[in-house]
C-alpha cells in the first residue's frame, strides 16, 4: 500500500507562505490514464494559501511515465502515434488548441529573419511544431524523451533537429524556447527552465503554457485533467509570474484562457533580461 511522503516544497520555486491541504484522492478520478501503479491509489493537492499556486503529494515514480508507459498508455504503438497524429492535426481552426498557439506566437513574432532559431521542449506528437513550421519558423528544434516518439518526429514528421536531453544540445542558443504543457510534469519547474535558459540568447523569448488552478471552480473542479496524477504542479498567474520574475524573465505578456478543448490554461510570453 502506498504511503504519502511527508509535504515537502521547494522554497526556491516560488513562495515561503503556509501550504494547506487542497485534495485528497483516494481512488483514481473518471478519464485519467490507467498507469500502472505500485499499491492503492493515494494522493493529495497541496495549495499556496497566498498565491494558490498547487503542488502534488504522492509515493509513485512518475519518471517511469516518461520512460515509455507514459506514451505507450496514451497513444499505443508507432501507428497509435500516427492516426492520433492525424485526427488532432485535422480539427477545424475553431476546435483546435494548437491553432490558436500557432496564432499567438505568429501574430507576437511579426517579423523574424531566416536565422532566427526555435527550441520546442516536450514535443510529443509533433502536432504544433509541425504546424508552426512556416515561412517564418523554418529553423525549428525539438526535445522529446521518448523513444517512441523521437522516431515517430524524425522519420514521419522530418524534423531531423530532434533531441532526447537538453544536454544534445550544447551551446547552440535560441531567440525562442517554447514549452506547451511540461513544466507541471516535472518535480522543480523551476530549476527545469533555469537549466534551458542557458540555451536562452539574451533578449530571447520563451514561451510558455501551464495548467491554470481555475478549474477548481469548474463543475468537474479537482477531478479535472488539470489535476491528473501526471502534473506535479497546477499554477495560478500570481505563482507564474513570480517564478519567472526570480529566472531574470521579464514578462511581456500573460493571460488566462479557456481553450477550444476545454482546458483552463494560462500563457506567457516572457524575455530574458539577464
Amino acid at each position: 500500500m502506498a504511503k504519502l511522503k511527508k509535504f515537502k516544497y521547494k522554497l526556491d520555486s516560488y513562495c515561503k507562505h503556509k501550504f494547506i491541504l487542497a485534495k485528497n484522492y483516494t481512488s483514481k478520478p473518471e478519464g485519467e490514464v490507467n498507469f500502472k501503479l505500485d499499491g492503492k491509489y493515494l494522493r493529495k493537492y497541496y495549495k499556496c494559501s497566498i498565491c494558490d499556486h498547487h503542488i502534488s503529494d504522492h509515493e509513485y515514480n512518475l519518471n517511469l511515465l516518461y520512460s515509455g508507459e507514459y506514451i505507450s498508455s496514451t497513444y499505443g504503438n508507432y501507428k497509435g502515434l500516427k492516426k492520433r497524429f492525424n485526427k488532432i492535426n485535422k480539427l477545424k481552426p475553431l476546435n483546435s488548441d494548437n491553432f490558436y498557439r500557432c496564432l499567438r506566437i505568429k501574430t507576437f513574432f511579426k517579423k523574424i529573419d531566416k536565422s532566427f532559431r526555435t527550441l520546442d521542449v516536450g514535443a510529443g506528437l509533433g502536432i504544433f511544431p509541425k504546424k508552426l513550421q512556416n515561412k517564418k519558423f523554418k529553423n525549428i528544434y525539438l526535445i522529446e524523451t521518448d523513444k517512441v516518439n523521437i522516431n515517430f518526429l524524425k522519420y514521419y514528421l522530418k524534423f531531423q533537429k530532434t533531441h532526447r536531453k537538453q544536454s544534445d544540445l550544447k551551446n547552440i542558443k535560441f531567440d525562442l524556447i517554447t514549452m506547451n504543457k511540461v513544466i507541471e510534469h516535472v518535480d522543480n519547474p523551476a530549476l527545469f527552465l533555469k537549466n534551458y535558459m542557458k540555451n536562452l540568447k539574451l533578449n530571447g523569448y520563451i514561451y510558455i503554457e501551464v495548467p491554470d488552478i481555475d478549474a477548481k471552480n469548474d463543475k468537474l473542479s479537482y477531478d479535472r485533467e488539470e489535476f491528473f496524477i501526471e502534473h506535479h504542479h497546477v499554477f495560478s498567474k500570481t505563482s507564474l509570474i513570480l517564478m519567472l520574475s526570480k529566472l531574470n524573465l521579464k514578462i511581456l505578456k500573460i493571460e488566462q484562457i479557456r481553450e477550444p478543448s476545454s482546458k483552463y490554461t494560462i500563457f506567457c510570453f516572457a524575455k530574458k533580461i539577464k
